[in-house]
């Protein structure tokens, strides 16, 4: 039932925000908020809004009011148990005046571990093409 009602649910105003700030900064992260990605946690069914499936990270967009008070604690172990790291923005993240430095900063590490990635590909195709 649920993952049916996912199926044709659009981004919110705020996961299209974090989207605008994936393709301005060129990150290879999916929107999976309408249910096209589930794992199972501790018998829980989990879905998280943004993906990237190589790097096993997930970014979970919220509103806090509607959440409980625990809300990325919970989700937090139920990622970590389904070996992703997860990354939370709330929607005061994406509205603030300077949103993508908060987005730059609670991404850092990933956004590091992408140049690194980036930076040791070209050094194999360069000596590759050199051989």
């Amino acid at each position: 039932q649920l993952k049916t009602n996912l199926e044709n649910r659009t981004p919110t105003s705020h996961e299209k925000r974090f989207a605008l700030f994936c393709d301005l900064h060129k990150l290879p992260l999916e929107f999976v908020g309408n249910g096209t990605f589930w794992r199972t946690s501790h018998s829980k069914h989990i879905n998280p809004d943004f993906l990237d499936i190589d790097e096993r990270i997930v970014i979970e967009v919220y509103y806090p009011y509607l959440k409980p008070k625990d809300y990325e604690e919970q989700r937090r172990k139920l990622w970590n148990d389904a070996g992703y790291i997860t990354v939370f923005l709330k929607t005061k993240d994406l509205f603030c005046r300077d949103w993508q430095k908060v987005c730059s900063d609670k991404l850092k590490p990933y956004i590091e571990k992408l140049d690194k990635i980036e930076r040791l590909s070209n050094q194999i195709l360069e000596a590759l093409c050199y051989d």
